[in-house]
């Protein structure tokens, strides 16, 4: 059962972040299967016709649109993986704020000042008490 739930969650941990990828991933593989079908066909009606003028560009050009799918589907791949590892690096802003447009001024710009961990207390305490402990303590009382 383990085993099982570890493979899970890897597949799940794979998809959450290639999911965007993954999905797009069959059109690509069914444009790249139309391109090399195409091609075969015209490739047979060389063959019939015996008119070979072409020939050579059709490989120019059936190389040229796989190269122009990979490219893009690299682009696109690209793009939603970094977008995807900015959204898990800044956190969401919310609606409140300047509306769009407005100009910040000097005094309000943001300015680089390292601010006290609220938490730093609570990282530097050796024992925290549990819920339990805090129920133990109450009825003592």
């Amino acid at each position: 059962m383990l085993h099982n739930m570890l493979k899970w969650g890897v597949l799940l941990g794979i998809w959450r972040r290639y999911g965007a990828a993954l999905k797009v991933l069959p059109f690509v593989l069914i444009l790249l299967l139309v391109i090399f079908s195409v091609h075969n066909d015209y490739l047979n009606y060389v063959k019939v016709g015996e008119d070979q003028r072409h020939l050579a560009l059709s490989f120019v050009v059936k190389w040229g649109v796989i190269v122009l799918v990979g490219f893009l589907y690299w682009r696109y791949v690209k793009r939603t993986l970094s977008r995807s590892s900015d959204a898990t690096v800044r956190p969401a802003r919310s609606g409140r704020g300047r509306p769009r447009g407005a100009e910040t001024p000097e005094s309000e710009a943001p300015t680089e000042v390292e601010q006290p961990d609220p938490f730093a207390n609570i990282r530097d305490k050796k024992h925290l008490r549990s819920r339990a402990e805090w129920v133990i303590e109450k009825k003592k009382h």
